[in-house]
């Protein structure tokens, strides 16, 4: 094995690394934004929910006080 090519293995091998690294860095990272995105999806669908359920509790009270009085 001659020394250019020993220099070439010296130097692709950390590179390698350091892409494969990022790489993972990487993939990881955006998994983890979507499942934030997946989150927020879900946090603003239970506010959409919570107030329809709101209303509809308040309509229920309302219906009963109509029905209870006395025409």
């Amino acid at each position: 094995m001659t020394i250019r090519n020993r220099l070439k293995l010296i130097g692709l091998v950390p590179i390698t690394l350091l892409i494969l690294l990022s790489s993972y860095f990487f993939v990881t990272s955006y998994v983890n934004y979507e499942k934030a995105n997946a989150l927020k999806t879900t946090l603003i669908n239970n506010g959409a929910l919570d107030k329809a359920l709101i209303d509809i509790g308040k309509e229920s009270g309302l219906t009963a006080l109509y029905l209870g009085t006395d025409k």
